[in-house]
């Protein structure tokens, strides 16, 4: 699902026309602090993942679909702001 969703928002990105580079940038920075912070927290015990209902990849203490989700999530907020200031 997490894989879906990061290319819903993509492909709505590119249907957009957004450009590429602040893209990029959104995708770096949303990446540095999901893996920052969602690391911190599971790392303090404050979140715990049942690996036993994920793809069990983690990177490196929280599973691959959380890092993709929150990736998708930033992107399409993005395209929603974009597409409603175009309004």
């Amino acid at each position: 699902m997490a894989v879906g969703a990061l290319a819903a928002a993509a492909f709505l990105a590119v249907r957009a026309r957004l450009a590429p580079k602040p893209l990029a940038a959104l995708a770096a920075a949303a990446l540095f602090f999901q893996l920052v912070f969602d690391n911190l927290m599971t790392a303090q015990g404050l979140w715990v993942f049942d690996f036993s209902h994920t793809l069990g990849i983690a990177v490196p203490t929280i599973p691959l679909e959380n890092l993709l989700f929150g990736l998708a999530l930033a992107l399409a907020t993005v395209v929603s702001w974009e597409a409603q200031g175009r309004r």
